[in-house]
């Protein structure tokens, strides 16, 4: 799984970046969200334009295969305590 292949574009928003034919897994760490005595209780994916699929989640960090590019992927959290962090990056075409 991949965490750090997020990119922080010039507009403050999160890319990532791969071949059209590529299905890769990325994975965000929600730590800092997270209190010791609290746990993700749902983590929620959805894509415009690429395809998702085997979402996964070990301790406070969620993941996802991706396939694709030109498109978007938004994920959201909820805590036990009622917590809730949306992510979303945009998935783009990787340099030949």
């Amino acid at each position: 799984m991949n965490k750090s292949a997020f990119s922080v574009r010039p507009d403050g928003s999160l890319a990532v970046y791969q071949r059209s034919g590529d299905m890769l897994d990325y994975g965000i760490d929600y730590a800092r969200l997270i209190d010791d005595d609290d746990d993700i209780v749902n983590s929620e994916w959805l894509s415009v334009g690429v395809t998702l699929s085997s979402p996964g989640r070990q301790g406070t960090t969620v993941s996802v295969f991706v396939g694709g590019i030109g498109g978007s992927v938004t994920n959201t959290v909820t805590t036990a305590k009622g917590r809730r962090k949306t992510t979303v990056f945009a998935v783009l075409q990787a340099a030949s």
